[in-house]
């Protein structure tokens, strides 16, 4: 269970053993491949016994309040299975965490930070308004603390009419005025921050890059409410249903197949929650006769995604802008062929061991779709040089060069409690190399 009372770090001199500090949204909307992360980086602490605290940022209160006793009942009363994506897990955040509307902030009691923490924000940019960070800051500068955020993507302010709302168009992150280290998931946020920070007359702090683990936790039942798919018999699109992920594109690309051959055509299956401004394009997909049937819809929990994973033909991820690909890097992880897009971070995920097709181009998408399931040993060809070659990177090294960033910058040791074995190491791949330094 995760602590904040922890014991001073015993190791090398000049080291000081500090806390850290897990900074949650107080409204906790995010979902996705956010959420997975969220879940993954916390079970990876929990497997480890580090201790670590939950805080927020309360705006009635002006201030950090300590929400990790109440992370402990939650934890303490949601089983391991229904811990994912597909059994809306935050509504059990929503259900313990009592600063929602309606309800009394007060209870629960201010953070108390020492100096030398890290708080570690894990929701992403734009998780705050510019007021509350410039709060954040006049307390972290008082209390000698250290601000950390994880960049996932810059759609909001790059791409907002991919997004809900467009109130960030081509605005920096409001986490520049407080973060002293960002960590950007890939080399191509890196360089989308990098260009966004540049907009304001602020030093621009060390950006580092890690890299998310590749497979999600699992658990919870196997069984998919979907009797018509059978192993090899579809193609699965992961994903939430939301206009970057470019769901229409393999909707028109399906509608053509069909027209030429409706009795020869694989199921193809989109397998996450519904995200925003995707209200017309379901009712249709739900309502052409032409593809209800053919196309399938599921919100699976992790059990029944890992089903879907196994038994698919291959995966296909056609989205229009990634801060990473986490679905790609699962499909490989898992050794599937996987069909996507060369755009932003994809192929630092998938290099060449994947296939690539325009995002606009669903001619050019199916004539590959096709060739992958009317030839069965070319697709186990290029399954088998997957097995050989991929290597897959656990939420365990996601930690490590985590906290090897922070020692190196801040000084800071984690306090381990479970396996001696398992220890911060700075790892020489290319994902550490060449952080942006100060300006």
């Amino acid at each position: 269970m995760p602590c904040v009372n922890v014991d001073k770090f015993a190791g090398d001199s000049g080291y000081q053993m500090n806390r850290l500090w897990i900074n949650i949204y107080e409204e906790v909307q995010f979902s996705g491949g956010t959420q997975r992360t969220f879940e993954c980086f916390l079970n990876e602490l929990d497997r480890f016994r580090i201790p670590y605290g939950l805080c927020f940022f309360s705006r009635k209160n002006g201030l950090f309040v300590d929400a990790s006793t109440t992370h402990n009942n939650l934890f303490g009363s949601v089983s391991p299975s229904k811990r994912n994506a597909g059994s809306k897990y935050f509504e059990y955040i929503r259900r313990f965490l009592p600063h929602l509307p309606g309800t009394k902030t007060r209870s629960l009691p201010a953070a108390v930070f020492e100096p030398g923490d890290v708080i570690l924000n894990i929701i992403g940019l734009w998780s705050h308004s510019h007021d509350i960070y410039q709060k954040i800051k006049v307390i972290k500068s008082h209390l000698k603390m250290n601000y950390v955020c994880i960049a996932y993507d810059v759609t909001l302010s790059a791409l907002p009419h991919l997004t809900w709302t467009s109130e960030f168009a081509d605005r920096s992150p409001p986490e520049i005025v407080t973060t002293d280290l960002f960590l950007a998931i890939s080399k191509s946020t890196r360089s989308d921050l990098v260009r966004l920070l540049e907009k304001t007359n602020l030093p621009i702090p060390p950006i580092e890059i890690i890299r998310l683990g590749d497979r999600a936790a699992t658990g919870g039942e196997t069984t998919l409410r979907a009797p018509k798919l059978v192993p090899k018999s579809f193609i699965l699109f992961v994903s939430t249903v939301e206009p970057r992920k470019n769901h229409i594109l393999l909707y028109q690309a399906w509608q053509q197949w069909l027209l030429e051959s409706a009795t020869t055509v694989p199921f193809l299956v989109f397998a996450g929650a519904k995200g925003w401004h995707t209200d017309n394009f379901l009712r249709e997909l739900t309502l052409n006769p032409m593809t209800a049937g053919k196309i399938i819809h599921v919100v699976p929990n992790e059990g029944e995604l890992e089903w879907l994973y196994q038994n698919c033909l291959f995966t296909i991820y056609p989205s229009l802008y990634e801060g990473w690909g986490l679905p790609v890097a699962e499909s490989l992880a898992r050794g599937k062929y996987c069909l996507t897009t060369p755009v932003a971070s994809i192929p630092e995920v998938g290099g060449d061991l994947v296939g690539y097709f325009s995002p606009f181009d669903p001619i050019e998408c199916l004539s590959m779709v096709k060739r992958l399931w009317n030839d069965e040993k070319y697709l186990e060809a290029l399954e088998a040089r997957i097995r050989r070659e991929y290597r897959e990177h656990t939420w365990t090294d996601c930690i490590r060069q985590i906290f090897g960033h922070l020692e190196r910058h801040f000084s800071w040791r984690a306090n381990f409690r479970g396996d001696s074995q398992w220890r911060v190491e700075h790892t020489r791949s290319n994902w550490q190399k060449n952080s942006v330094g100060h300006r």
